[in-house]
């Protein structure tokens, strides 16, 4: 399999974005593109953290020791999404650790979030996403 060009992702992550991300937890977003993001991390942080950690690379063993797919090929694309408040408070509102809150306390949560970023409709969030793929193995192979 071949990723083909897009021109909505225009360049790969570099190692350094890929680590970063891994080590936050979080998109790639800059303080100095979102002035508000250091109020963001304190506000929505100790939810994250409650909700315990993400199990990142579990299923990438997993998969491999059914020994039923070729190996597992990765990269990594930027992506530059333009938003709003209201699509920024409705990705966090997705996010599991914040929508398995109890509602008055999403709502309080969700509304302070809204208070940090003001009404803005020119908002760009940079996000660094993996891609990863494979193949079933042909009958008869062996991958172990």
């Amino acid at each position: 399999m071949r990723l083909l060009p897009s021109p909505w992702l225009p360049r790969r992550c570099t190692r350094r974005d890929r680590r970063r991300r891994k080590r936050r937890g979080r998109a790639r977003w800059s303080a100095a593109d979102l002035p508000w993001l250091p109020e963001y991390e304190a506000l929505t942080t100790p939810y994250r953290l409650a909700a315990g950690p993400f199990p990142a690379d579990a299923w990438k063993d997993a998969l491999e020791r059914t020994g039923l797919f070729e190996p597992l090929s990765e990269t990594s694309v930027e992506d530059v999404r333009d938003d709003s408040t209201d699509g920024v408070v409705a990705l966090v509102a997705s996010w599991s650790w914040i929508a398995n809150l109890e509602d008055d306390e999403r709502t309080r949560l969700l509304a302070a979030l809204r208070g940090l970023i003001g009404e803005r409709s020119d908002l760009r969030l940079r996000y660094c996403t993996e891609v990863h793929w494979t193949r079933r193995r042909r009958a008869g192979a062996t991958g172990r």
